[in-house]
């Protein structure tokens, strides 16, 4: 579980051997988030794109997400649980951004769960801002829900 062990792929459309083992990553560190039929499909899509961390043969990290006409949304993010603390989400994000300033993107967008401290105060850190808020978009236990924030970097200088 050594950091250094950890590289960082790109994928254009996820690769059907991933699929699976991402969707773990969900599970693990994104609990009541996705299925992995619509992970599939989202992903699948010819404007998808992202990165996998993988330590040998096993993604631990993956962010992904489109390319809409002068935007990249990222539509998931997540790094294993005991993965965690170790900046591999920090490196899957700036890996993002540098590939959406090379596809000419304008502006990246996200939403993120206000009770996901950790990945708020990444996005801050790289400086996006909240500019609006979906209230009780997230489900939680399967009764609670909290608000999705929403989130924009502007990648113009």
């Amino acid at each position: 579980m050594d950091k250094n062990s950890i590289q960082i792929l790109s994928f254009h459309q996820l690769p059907a051997n991933l699929a699976e083992n991402i969707f773990a990553i969900i599970q693990n560190a994104l609990p009541d988030s996705w299925n992995l039929t619509t992970l599939k499909n989202l992903l699948a899509q010819d404007h998808s794109f992202g990165f996998t961390a993988m330590d040998g043969n096993i993604a631990v990290g993956f962010i992904a997400g489109h390319l809409i006409p002068g935007e990249t949304e990222i539509l998931s993010f997540g790094v294993l649980k005991k993965y965690q603390g170790q900046g591999i989400g920090e490196d899957l994000l700036q890996k993002f951004l540098n590939e959406s300033r090379a596809k000419g993107t304008t502006r990246v967008l996200l939403d993120v769960a206000e009770d996901s401290l950790a990945a708020i105060t990444l996005y801050q850190k790289y400086q996006f801002e909240i500019f609006g808020r979906r209230e009780r978009y997230y489900a939680r236990d399967g009764q609670n829900r909290v608000d999705a924030l929403l989130m924009a970097l502007s990648l113009v200088k």
